[in-house]
């Protein structure tokens, strides 16, 4: 039982879960980098809209208090814990004064899907508070990005171990549990590592469907 517990993967789904949630719900909203620009990208998209900046001017519209709740745009910064206090944790977007302005999230809509489809629920569908629910986008960002590094584990012919030091860095961490593009990109990239380190180790051996799929995807 020991023996199967230490195994890479299971290392990486225990640490990973249990300091990207912390990350997920203790980091400030709105202090991931650029975190207010893809919440408008992830709104944008759970409307069905894939083409950024489409409207007329090219803006978006998006909620304000993506901008209203962020830590860093208060004027007055007290202690980071004042984003549970229920003035700020329960704050609705508010429909009648919605944000009409270029997003710098310009990404291929494929990165945010998972993550937008918990913004159309919760959002456009049940109107839920603006900061519970980026914790869940944000938790979904790291199933993702913990969902490919899993799948690099089983794919890696060799330095495991290695990968595994690095999958878990703090930074490569922070970035999979805050809302930006970095964790599928960091995933995507480490699993096509994988696959073409596999295939040019083993050259006999015939890669599977689904991997040539994604190496011409990648």
């Amino acid at each position: 039982m020991t023996r199967r517990l230490l195994q890479p993967v299971n290392i990486l789904v225990i640490i990973g879960l249990v300091f990207g949630i912390v990350f997920c719900i203790f980091t400030q909203f709105g202090t991931g980098f650029d975190e207010e620009h893809h919440l408008a990208r992830v709104y944008d998209i759970s409307g069905l809209h894939m083409l950024p900046n489409r409207s007329q001017y090219d803006k978006t519209i998006y909620f304000n208090e993506f901008h209203l709740l962020s830590y860093w745009r208060r004027f007055y910064r007290n202690e980071g814990f004042e984003q549970f206090k229920p003035e700020y944790f329960l704050v609705r977007g508010n429909y009648d004064a919605m944000e009409i302005r270029a997003t710098m999230s310009i990404y291929p809509p494929v990165m945010f899907f998972p993550q937008a489809v918990v913004a159309g629920i919760a959002w456009r569908v049940f109107d839920l508070p603006i900061i519970p629910v980026t914790m869940v986008i944000r938790f979904v960002g790291l199933l993702v990005y913990l969902l490919a590094c899993a799948l690099t584990l089983k794919v890696l012919p060799l330095g495991r171990w290695a990968f595994l030091a690095l999958a878990l860095g703090p930074t490569a961490l922070f970035q999979a549990s805050t809302l930006n593009a970095d964790g599928f990109s960091l995933g995507a990239g480490f699993l096509f590592t994988a696959l073409v380190l596999a295939a040019a180790l083993n050259p006999d051996q015939t890669l599977t469907r689904r991997a040539r799929v994604f190496l011409c995807l990648s």
